[in-house]
């Protein structure tokens, strides 16, 4: 027999997994619509706009921070690039595109990584 917070539990999944698949298939629908009867331009900036607006909801959750370095600064070389390439270079195979970079208050060093999901095998990365 179950106890009383179990059955809670239960019945809290089911809500759960049926709207998940109510908003599935619902963004189906509208994929498929959209695909059909919209003109490509409208429908690729309602997706970018679309896009957009779930990266800053999610982002709003997230306890992580993005930074991004370009290789340059107008018509001259980023010295920060520069600097992190180097650094890089002697931690990590060169045709890594994506690492984690990180240092906890308590650590004299970064902790330099590949990104969550990626694996790098026979000398190429992969996702």
């Amino acid at each position: 027999m179950l106890s009383p917070s179990t059955k809670s539990r239960f019945s809290m999944a089911k809500t759960v997994i049926s709207t998940v698949g109510s908003v599935a298939a619902a963004a189906a629908v509208v994929h498929t619509f959209s695909r059909q009867y919209l003109p490509t331009e409208f429908r690729r900036e309602v997706e970018n706009y679309i896009h957009l607006s779930l990266r800053t909801v999610l982002n709003n959750f997230s306890n992580q921070l993005t930074m991004v370095f370009y290789e340059s600064e107008g018509f001259g070389d980023n010295e920060i690039y520069t600097a992190a390439q180097c650094y890089l270079a002697t931690q990590i195979p060169s045709d890594i595109r994506r690492v984690k970079v990180s240092k906890n208050p308590n650590e004299q060093k970064f902790n330099v990584g590949m990104e969550t999901n990626e694996e790098y095998t026979q000398g190429r990365p992969r996702e």
